[in-house]
């Protein structure tokens, strides 16, 4: 998209651009909403209250926002949530008597941790500004294949059975129960592309007829029947296997009371059967179960080709997810054997397509293509954001020098944009600096003043309705910063950020005329004469500024 240019105002301008502070440490917050005493945490725009404010000549001043219906509705929605995603082996261990045979020295093997550790630490997760929690799959999975356990969930060697190793069935309904009465949802992990390793049925060379595929295919031939990583790759398409995985969902969704599912390696089986159980789910759930699906693949176009042939509620938006770490977290030897490997992926994904090997030089223009693509999506505020995950480098890894600098631009990013955003377990913790932190065992409170940022804009996210619900729309980009603002009867949002590492001077034009902002962590306040507001952005800095009020 093109820059937008900004426009002399009638009025006069400030004499300098705005230079907004940022300290080492951002200061805390002045005040944070107590939800503690209502049902549900969020304050969403009241329609009645639009109807008046538009009686009274208050929206005058702005421009048309566009809003879906969704976005005035009194009721709590998906779109409302900070997701966290806890892998739960490498959580905490609550209980040590449901260890069993780990070694917490080994980076392949279970390292003991469980629901009873992450149901200790739902009230750290609430403080943080956590209100959906997703968790890994709960059952029963692999051990010692080739020297390695599925202690991910990812290898299912009984799909009815609760992992032990996690605990009990009372211990994950316990945590589901718990979460709840905290006000928080949960997303549990499914598995229904394949099972684990030396599953039961893989034993029976008659079963391996009847519910797989050819072992021999690899899914580099074909995405869908061919074996994932050598894990045998259950035949959906069969009446009686695709009714045994919808009855195993039946049965998790009830005994556990989660709030919906996150459905592994969604484009490897077929979206007649993903339509199906997305269908079977919300009859026997209701039509608010969220169905959340991994689609680990290119552009915007073909992860929402992948939501709209299922019916996916929501999908990951990884293009999103590339961006900044391409931008925010620019490395460039790192960055220059990732794209390689990008493209060799997807190339391997989509035979006969030719996926060329980009130049590695960050630009912001990627942010703007991404976002420019959002109508690909039947929801773009629904598509789970995020910037790092299990089956990726962690950020603090990849990013090289100034790392944590560039970690919370990619955050605050994050968390501004559209969409859901999520967090992954230890992000606040700063983890990603050591050897083996992709997955490692969770350090609690090792990072205070990554934890207090992380909360900052958890919380932001939280109390403001325009992030929550409103329109985004881009008011500049260029090669080395982007802007952006979301837009919402009730308030505006200036997101600005500059990825270079010098000093540089933005002029944003506004959508409102003479607007009085505040800096959303630190609390400075400056008043906008007309349109234009020039901002002073130091090296990788992003500002977040709030409307204090709509008023002209």
């Amino acid at each position: 998209m093109n820059q937008i240019q900004a426009v002399s105002p009638k009025k006069t301008p400030p004499s300098r651009p705005i230079k907004i502070s940022e300290h080492s440490e951002p200061s805390p917050p002045t005040e944070r909403t107590d939800f503690s005493s209502v049902k549900t945490p969020f304050q969403p725009f009241n329609p009645a209250q639009l109807k008046a404010h538009i009686a009274a000549g208050k929206t005058a001043a702005l421009n048309p926002i566009n809003l879906d219906p969704e976005a005035l509705s009194p009721n709590r929605s998906w779109r409302d949530e900070v997701l966290y995603f806890a892998m739960t082996d490498r959580f905490e261990n609550g209980d040590p008597t449901n260890d069993q045979g780990i070694d917490p020295g080994d980076p392949e093997r279970f390292h003991g941790g469980d629901w009873k550790g992450i149901t200790n630490r739902l009230d750290d997760l609430k403080d943080m500004g956590v209100t959906a929690l997703w968790i890994s799959p709960v059952t029963s999975n692999d051990r010692d294949f080739l020297g390695k356990d599925g202690f991910h969930g990812y290898w299912p060697n009984d799909f009815y059975a609760p992992e032990a190793g996690f605990g009990s069935m009372d211990d994950l309904k316990e945590l589901v129960s718990e979460a709840h009465k905290k006000d928080m949802k949960v997303l549990v992990d499914l598995v229904l592309n394949h099972t684990g390793y030396n599953h039961p049925w893989t034993k029976d060379p008659e079963v391996m007829e009847e519910k797989f595929h050819d072992p021999e295919l690899h899914f580099h031939k074909d995405m869908v029947n061919g074996s994932l990583f050598g894990l045998p790759d259950l035949a959906q398409e069969r009446p009686e296997v695709a009714d045994y995985l919808i009855k195993m969902g039946k049965f998790w969704a009830e005994e556990t009371n989660c709030d919906g599912f996150r459905l592994d390696a969604i484009m490897h089986f077929p979206a007649e059967f993903q339509q199906r159980f997305v269908k079977e789910m919300k009859e026997a759930r209701g039509e608010d179960f969220f169905i959340l699906g991994e689609a680990y693949t290119g552009p915007p176009e073909r992860v929402a080709k992948f939501q709209d042939d299922g019916d996916m509620d929501s999908v990951y938006d990884f293009p999103l997810s590339e961006a900044l770490r391409n931008v925010a977290g620019y490395n460039e030897d790192l960055n220059f054997i990732t794209r390689r490997w990008k493209a060799w992926r997807l190339s391997s994904e989509f035979p006969g397509e030719s996926f060329r090997v980009k130049s590695a030089t960050p630009d912001a223009h990627q942010l703007s293509q991404v976002f420019a693509k959002d109508s690909a999506y039947e929801a773009p505020h629904n598509v789970v954001t995020l910037v790092e995950n299990h089956d990726m480098p962690r950020f603090l890894t990849a990013a090289g020098p100034n790392a944590k600098k560039k970690f919370r631009q990619a955050l605050a990013v994050e968390f501004t944009a559209r969409g859901i955003p999520l967090l992954y377990y230890g992000a606040e913790d700063g983890m990603g600096l050591e050897k083996h932190d992709l997955r490692a065992d969770k350090r609690h409170g090792a990072d205070p003043e990554m934890r207090e940022y992380v909360t900052q804009l958890a919380h932001l996210r939280r109390d403001s309705v325009a992030l929550r619900r409103g329109t985004q729309e881009e008011l500049h980009v260029d090669k080395e910063s982007y802007a952006f603002c979301r837009r919402h009867p009730e308030e505006t949002v200036v997101v600005a950020a500059n990825f270079r590492d010098r000093d540089k001077e933005l002029r944003l034009t506004l959508p409102q005329r003479d607007m009085i902002l505040e800096d959303a962590l630190t609390g400075q306040r400056f008043e906008v004469a007309g349109r234009e507001l020039p901002l002073q952005l130091e090296g990788r800095q992003t500002a977040i500024l709030r409307t204090v009020s709509n008023e002209k």
